[in-house]
């Protein structure tokens, strides 16, 4: 998965923005993990007891004082994306992130079929 550190939460928002379908992200955090860890860490990230890498091909992070307020404001703005509810994290640093599939538009009925069949 291709991961690349953003240099604010901000810049995350501008990723949401280009978004053509505005359900077809993945966003969370994790406190007390700098962007950089958090590269080593998204390898092995599950969503919905899926591997994330197995369904989204692109990471964007950035660092937060904040992650749940952070998180939950990029979830105002812009669409739960593929999450059922807000995040429910603490408000404490750490980063915030999104995970994205570049090769259009994601149908996640169909990628959870894709991955019960093997």
């Amino acid at each position: 998965m291709h991961t690349e550190e953003l240099a604010s939460v901000q810049a995350l928002a501008d990723q949401l923005k280009r978004l053509e379908r505005k359900q077809d992200f993945w966003l969370s955090c994790r406190e007390g993990v700098s962007p950089h860890g958090m590269k080593m860490k998204i390898a092995t990230e599950k969503i919905e007891n899926k591997d994330a890498a197995t369904v989204f091909d692109t990471c964007y992070v950035a660092a937060s004082r904040d992650i749940k307020a952070d998180a939950n404001k990029l979830l105002d703005d812009y669409s739960l994306g593929l999450r059922k509810k807000k995040v429910t994290s603490k408000n404490v640093a750490g980063c915030v992130y999104i995970l994205l599939q570049s090769k259009g538009p994601f149908d996640p009925v169909a990628e959870h079929e894709s991955l019960a069949r093997q």
